[in-house]
C-alpha cells in the first residue's frame, strides 16, 4: 500500500480560462465562462397548474438539450433543482459521492453518531445546533439546490443524475475573457521556474490563483472610510451607519461609515460557475480516466480538497512507495493513449509538467492518517512526517 498525492495545476484560473480539451465533451471541448443575461424562468406558488408544467418542461429541455455538445449552439445556464442518483446504481458512486454542496444540519447524535458526538462534547464543542458544511451528496435531500450548466451534465451523463423538479433556470451568454491573462500568467510562472526564481514563480502563481477571490468579492458592502475637516466629521457622525472616527492630524479625521444599502457591481454568477467548473473538471479527471484504466478496487480517495485528492493505492509490496499507478492499471493501451493528457511523465518539461487542466503528482507516501477534511499526516521512512492542518481551529481540535 502506497499514498499517491495528485494535485490539480491552478485549478480555478483552468477552470475559468475557457481554453479547449477535448477531454471536456460539452460545448465543443472548451469550458465557457458566463457573460451576460439572457433569460430567466422562474416558477412560483402563486403560478397555475398548467403554466408551472408549462415552463418546468421547457426548463427540462433546455437542461437536456443535444446543443450541450455544440460549441456554437451549447447553452450556459445555472438550474435550481431536486435531484438523487438512480438507487440502481448507487454502488457505483458510494465510495465517491459525485455531488459537493454545502449542506445545515443538526450535530446530534443521531446525525453525527455516538463516538463524534461524546468526542466533541469532550472537546468543549458545541453539539445539538445547526451547522452548514460542505458535504459530498448521492441526492439533494428533498431540497432545491443549484447547478451550473456543465456540472450537471456530467451528472445527468455519467453519474446516473435523475431530476425530480426543477424550479428556475437563468441562461447566460457564454466567453473567454479571462483566457489571454491566464495564459500569460501560467507562462511567466512556467518560465520563472525554468530560470529557478521561486519567488517570481509564486508571484505569478499567486496572481493566477487569487484573482478568483478578488471576482467573487462584493466590496461594495464593506465600511466606507473618508478623511474629513472637524465640521464635517460631526456631521458624519450623525450618519445612523457612523461606526468608528479616528484622529489622523491636526485638522482630519478618519471616519467609518457602514452603508445602509448597496449595489452589487460584481458577476457573481462568474464565481458561481468557476466553483462548478472545478468540481466539473474535477470529475471529468475521475470518470472520463482513473475509472476508464484504473483497477478501482484497488485504490481508496482517503482525502479529498477542492484542487487535490490522497489516493491509497494497494500496488506491489516489493517496489516501494514511489510506484504510482504502475501496478493497478486495469488498461494499459487506454493508459498508454491517455496519461500524457492528465499527468506528468517522467522527462517531460516544466510546461508539460504545469500545464493547465493537467494534474502534478505534488508527493508519494508511505501511508497517511485522516482525521478530518484538510487535516491528516502523510507518513513515510525517509523524512518526518507532513501534518495539515488547514481551516482547523487548534484549540477544538
Amino acid at each position: 500500500m502506497h499514498i499517491q498525492d495528485l494535485d490539480f495545476n491552478s485549478l480555478y484560473p483552468s477552470a475559468f480560462c475557457g481554453i479547449y480539451n477535448k477531454n471536456n465533451p460539452y460545448t465543443g471541448g472548451k469550458m465557457y465562462m458566463v457573460g451576460r443575461v439572457t433569460k430567466h424562468i422562474k416558477i412560483r406558488e402563486a403560478n397555475d397548474q398548467e403554466y408551472r408544467d408549462t415552463k418546468r418542461k421547457e426548463m427540462m429541455n433546455i437542461i437536456n438539450s443535444e446543443d450541450r455538445f455544440s460549441e456554437e449552439k451549447g447553452q450556459l445556464f445555472i438550474a435550481s433543482v431536486k435531484c438523487h442518483i438512480d438507487k440502481n446504481h448507487i454502488n457505483q458512486h458510494i465510495n465517491f459521492p459525485p455531488i459537493w454542496r454545502k449542506r445545515t444540519y443538526k450535530t446530534d447524535e443521531k446525525t453525527v453518531g455516538k463516538f463524534t458526538y461524546e468526542k466533541m462534547q469532550k472537546q468543549g464543542i458545541s453539539v445539538n445546533k445547526q451547522v452548514t458544511k460542505l458535504t459530498s451528496l448521492l441526492s439533494t435531500h428533498d431540497e432545491y439546490m443549484s447547478f451550473s450548466s456543465y456540472y450537471l451534465w456530467l451528472l445527468i451523463d455519467y453519474c446516473h443524475f435523475i431530476i425530480d423538479d426543477v424550479e428556475e433556470i437563468v441562461l447566460f451568454t457564454k466567453r473567454t475573457a479571462f483566457k489571454p491573462f491566464v495564459e500569460v500568467m501560467a507562462e511567466k510562472r512556467q518560465q520563472a521556474m525554468k530560470e529557478g526564481n521561486q519567488a517570481k514563480q509564486l508571484y505569478f502563481k499567486n496572481i493566477m490563483n487569487s484573482s478568483y477571490g478578488t471576482d467573487g468579492q462584493n466590496n461594495e458592502k464593506f465600511d466606507k472610510i473618508g478623511i474629513y475637516y472637524i465640521q464635517q466629521t460631526y456631521l458624519k457622525q450623525l450618519n445612523k451607519g457612523f461606526t468608528n472616527t479616528r484622529k489622523i492630524c491636526e485638522d482630519r479625521y478618519l471616519v467609518s461609515i457602514n452603508p445602509d444599502s448597496f449595489s452589487a457591481h460584481k458577476c457573481l454568477q462568474e464565481s458561481i460557475f468557476k466553483q462548478d467548473n472545478s468540481k466539473f473538471w474535477y470529475l471529468c479527471f475521475i470518470y472520463f480516466f482513473l475509472y476508464k484504466c484504473i483497477d478501482m478496487n484497488r485504490v481508496h480517495f482517503c482525502c479529498m480538497d477542492t484542487d487535490s485528492m490522497y489516493l491509497a493505492i494497494s500496488g506491489s509490496t516489493i517496489e516501494g512507495y514511489k510506484q504510482q499507478f504502475k501496478h493497478v492499471i486495469k488498461d494499459q493501451q487506454f493508459w498508454d493513449e491517455h496519461y500524457k493528457e492528465w499527468l506528468p511523465w517522467e522527462g517531460c518539461s516544466i510546461a508539460e509538467e504545469k500545464k493547465l487542466l493537467n494534474c502534478a503528482i505534488e508527493s508519494q507516501r508511505e501511508s497517511i492518517i485522516c482525521l478530518a477534511p484538510k487535516y491528516y499526516s502523510a507518513i513515510d521512512g525517509e523524512i518526518d512526517d507532513v501534518i495539515r492542518m488547514k481551516g482547523i481551529n487548534e484549540k477544538n481540535s
